[in-house]
Parts: C-alpha cells; structure tokens; sequence
C-alpha cells in the first residue's frame, strides 16, 4: 500500500503549495491597493486597475482550485484507509485459512 501512502502525500503537498500560492496572490493583492493610493491619475491609474483585476482573479482561481484540491486530499485519505482495510482483511484472511 505505499503507492496509496504516495498518492495521499502527493495532494497533501499540492494543498500545501497552492494554500501558499494563495497567500501570496492576497499578498500581492494588498501591495498593488496600498501602492494605488500614490498613483497619478492617467495611464498609472490604469495599470493598477488591471494589475488589481488580474491579482484578484488569480486569488478566485486558487480558491477554485484549492477546493478542488481539498476534496481530492479526502478522497485520497478516504482510498488510503480502504486500501488498508482490505490489507488487513487479505491479512487476516491469509492467517485464519493456511493454503498448505
């Protein structure tokens, strides 16, 4: 069963990762508003408008994706634990009826 131990350690760590990418989006997020109070109004202005939109998408996509990530941790975790019932099963099994 260490290909399930593998698998579950795999989304564990892509949880991880995108739970980090997240932080710096808001990270970002929060410059580029604290930096538009010093802008000059014109092409400035216009850039952090876009540069706001766009580091405001990329936090809605990673929530999005850290969701989907999330359910697929427990669905790993749920398959992990069933892989290792069916271990012990096969285990128990094998001891209670010798083949010889």
């Amino acid at each position: 069963g260490e290909d399930w131990q593998a698998v579950s350690e795999a989304v564990s760590d892509l949880v991880e990762n995108t739970t980090q990418a997240l932080e710096q989006a808001e990270e970002l997020h929060e410059q580029i508003r604290s930096n538009a109070a010093t802008l000059k109004p014109g092409s400035e202005m216009v850039q952090s408008c876009a540069d706001l939109q766009e580091a405001h998408e990329m936090i809605i996509q990673l929530k999005k994706q850290l969701k989907q990530v999330e359910k697929r941790k427990e669905a790993a975790r749920s398959l992990v634990l069933i892989q290792h019932e069916m271990d012990q099963l096969q285990n128990d099994t094998t001891r209670r009826c010798p083949s010889s």
